[in-house]
């Protein structure tokens, strides 16, 4: 250090906070903006470059300016670590880090820097308005040099017992591939911003004891010297697994411990399965326990060991009759992140902040190297009852617990789960923060659920695997024999796509959920992953592409192709047709329309893409049928009511409304007359739907008129359970194209159901009408008598 020019150190310890410097300052970071006063004549000056006025006092001014987002960043790093309680920091940002020998090189700023009494920090932030892809080697190349020549400087400053973590934090910045390499080459932690958010949380529920799960991150397998890990412990077998049973200090747990929780983003977060902690849980733990409470019941860990160097123990001498327990000194491992929470970590962590984490001890049941699936399964059996776990968070970890699993349709569906995790957590992809992974909240933008994707999307397409008693029948687009593989081939697949179809369609994209929004929900992603699946099953039927042996990025660009007519659709698409293919996703048909809306688009430029089935829904779209259904439906129900009526009158004489009609029917007619104001009879408000009900209150009377002849209908349980459902099903169908024929514009009649509507014509309108005989001259006059 005496190499070293004095000012250099003396400019360092200078631009260090301790004590209550660090409170003083902490409450300035955690403003949104910076506030200094000024002569009175600089306001205009200081206005034009984004000041405000505070207030003024007599000679002078006091102003305040937002924060440029670079600054917010760094101050919210600075903050979260003065928060955990490291007890010196740098108090501005011109403190310099002495890195060579050389006396003409100034030391190296530094944006945030902390130590306390294990442990040093060196953090360089990079921050940017939005979100984007940006390459930081020449950064990182220059941090590594600061790293390199500073180690000796840190070490003979604040001791050799510390140890020293440089980290790059960004926020808004995707690195790439080969940055993260650079990291992991140079040993420099990497955090982004949903790093740096989770922490923030961790330290606003935890305070001080959030260093726990930090420094674990942080220098996870490294030794701790001092700490005492030897503790009397009985040994015995369970479930197939050797377990130890102990009592410990809250302290040394915590400092061998880590969560993983579920709202983690780094890639440790897959396989992560504990919830975030509940702030007022654990101030009410703290409460109970500064009140002389205790819990009995055990904290389960999972003890992680190497094969060279597993869990020892030291037998104790005694006398008992137990022939699977046996007494010993169990040895914990001294490293960080060596102890894994699987069960009551409130009650852990409810001690970090009271002086009883040093006096009292808790009891253990302790693993060792139990596997992610065991750990979940553990998890699940314990807390699945509990309303405190989200049902979003169990989908989420069975991804876990059934990855790898010898039943194929359970591995797929981890693989299927796992991707889409991926795809909403990571912040390269295109669907990064749009998918609704663990415990994270749904909102405008983040709308995407893992069911629904899973279940209308892949499982409706060719991408994995088709299944059938536990055989494989057919192997899809992105299969591969390992499933980690096909994770990281398919991940790559589906990044390519929906960064074309957001690139594409970027503004309709960035509205979510909200009104206008349609590609980046649940619907538009399902029907991408659908369209995409139909367009490689174009590309292997007819151009001979062989799927499995291509690349990921190639694979994406010969679909990009025909998604091309798709993206313009979107862009092209109305408010109301926005709206029409919103309310699809709610139901099969309207999902199935939403992919032959697509597969239509491509058809219309690719005239040999002609996936099963197009042309004929084509033709049943086509509206065609529309007209003729239009006055077989009205033809139809207007024959209904006169029959209807005119049999209740027969039957009731006088009394025929009171006596004939369901209550419920003359309440509801009765309520839309006065509704509307009208003074016409209440029965003139009574619909198809009515209908139905007048004829099974009055079974006896219509039985023989409206039960359907075809016999088929009444085997099973197709048409309904009883009798009465079976022979009236066809109100139902009848309803449904009376819904097509007045709103057109939303669904066209199919050919099925027109020929429904001749078939029903045929067998029903000779039962109501006098005239025996019905074709099409017929209806239409008669609809325009009706009309007059």
């Amino acid at each position: 250090m005496e190499d070293i020019i004095t000012y250099e150190i003396e400019n360092f310890k200078n631009s260090l906070a301790e004590g209550p410097d660090i409170k003083t300052i902490l409450a300035k970071k955690n403003k949104n903006y910076i506030v200094k006063s000024i002569d009175q004549e600089l306001k205009a000056k200081y206005f034009q470059d984004g000041w405000e006025l505070i207030r003024d006092n007599a000679t002078t001014s006091r102003i305040k300016k937002n924060k440029d987002h670079d600054i917010l960043f760094e101050d919210k790093v600075w903050s979260i670590l003065a928060n955990m309680g490291f007890e010196t920091l740098n108090a501005n940002s011109n403190l310099k880090l002495p890195y060579t020998k050389d006396k003409n090189i100034p030391g190296r700023q530094i944006d945030v820097f902390a130590a306390d009494k294990e442990s040093i920090l060196v953090i360089e932030c990079k921050s940017s308005v939005e979100l984007k892809t940006k390459s930081l080697q020449s950064v990182i190349n220059d941090f590594e040099t600061i790293k390199r020549g500073s180690y000796s400087f840190l070490k003979e400053y604040f001791g050799s017992r510390r140890k020293i973590k440089f980290i790059l934090a960004t926020n808004n910045i995707i690195i790439n591939d080969n940055d993260r390499k650079r990291l992991n080459e140079h040993q420099i932690e990497y955090f982004n911003q949903d790093d740096i958010n989770y922490f923030e949380q961790l330290t606003a529920y935890l305070s001080q004891a959030a260093k726990y799960q930090f420094l674990g991150r942080i220098f996870k397998n490294q030794e701790i010297p001092e700490l005492k890990n030897k503790v009397p412990a009985i040994k015995g077998k369970m479930g197939g697994h050797t377990f130890y049973s102990f009592s410990i200090e809250p302290d040394t747990l915590l400092k061998l411990s880590y969560i993983l929780h579920s709202t983690v983003t780094s890639e440790e977060s897959e396989g992560a399965y504990q919830r975030m902690v509940s702030k007022s849980r654990l101030k009410e733990i703290e409460l109970y326990l500064n009140n002389n409470g205790f819990f009995p019941n055990s904290v389960i860990i999972n003890v992680v060991t190497h094969k060279e160097n597993p869990l020892y123990s030291d037998p104790i001498k005694a006398t008992h009759d137990s022939e699977i327990s046996d007494l010993c000194v169990l040895h914990l491992p001294k490293n960080y992140q060596s102890a894994f929470i699987i069960d009551g970590q409130h009650r852990l962590y409810g001690y970090s902040n009271t002086e009883w984490k040093y006096k009292n001890s808790i009891p253990v049941v302790a693993f060792e190297n139990l596997p992610i699936e065991s750990q979940v399964k553990m998890f699940v059996d314990i807390n699945h009852k509990q309303k405190s776990v989200s049902k979003n968070l169990l989908t989420t970890i069975m991804a876990d617990l059934k990855w790898g699993s010898p039943i194929y349709n359970d591995a797929i569906f981890a693989v299927q789960s796992k991707l889409l995790q991926r795809l909403g957590e990571r912040d390269d992809s295109p669907l990064y923060r749009r998918v609704i992974v663990g415990e994270s909240k749904k909102s405008d933008l983040t709308c995407v659920t893992l069911d629904y994707i899973i279940s209308y999307g892949f499982n409706k397409s060719n991408f994995f695997a088709r299944t059938q008693k536990n055989k494989l029948v057919s192997t899809g687009h992105l299969w591969v024999d390992n499933y980690s593989e096909m994770l990281n081939k398919s991940y790559q697949y589906f990044k390519f796509i929906f960064s074309y179809v957001k690139n594409e369609n970027l503004e309709i994209w960035q509205r979510g959920n909200n009104e206008g929004g349609f590609i980046s929900m649940n619907v538009g992603i399902m029907a991408i992953v659908r369209i995409s699946d139909t367009i490689l099953n174009h590309l292997r039927q007819n151009e001979e592409l062989e799927a499995q042996l291509t690349d990921a990025k190639e694979l994406a660009d010969l679909t990009i192709k025909y998604l091309a007519p798709i993206t313009e659709l979107i862009n092209a698409l109305n408010n109301q047709k926005i709206k029409d293919f919103r309310n699809a996703g709610t139901g099969n048909v309207g999902r199935e329309n939403v992919i032959r809306e697509f597969q239509k688009t491509i058809n219309e430029r690719f005239k040999n893409f002609e996936p099963k089935g197009l042309s004929e829904w084509v033709r049943d779209n086509s509206g065609k049928f529309n007209n003729e259904s239009k006055l077989i439906v009205d033809k139809i129900q207007l024959a209904i009511r006169d029959n209807l009526f005119s049999e209740l009158k027969n039957e009731f004489n006088d009394r025929w409304w009171y006596d004939g009609v369901p209550k419920e029917t003359q309440k509801r007619s009765a309520a839309e007359a006065i509704e509307k104001g009208s003074t016409e009879p209440h029965w003139h408000f009574v619909y198809l739907l009515d209908y139905l009900k007048i004829i099974t209150a009055n079974w006896s009377l219509f039985k023989d008129i409206y039960s359907d002849p075809n016999k088929e209908v009444y085997k099973g349980t197709t048409y309904g359970n009883s009798q009465k459902e079976k022979a009236t099903h066809w109100f139902s169908l009848l309803n449904e194209i009376r819904k097509k024929v007045s709103h057109p514009e939303r669904a066209a009649v199919t050919e099925s159901e027109h020929k429904f509507l001749i078939n029903l014509s045929k067998w029903l309108l000779p039962n109501i009408c006098e005239e025996r005989e019905l074709d099409n001259r017929d209806i239409e006059d008669e609809i325009n008598d009706e009309n007059e």
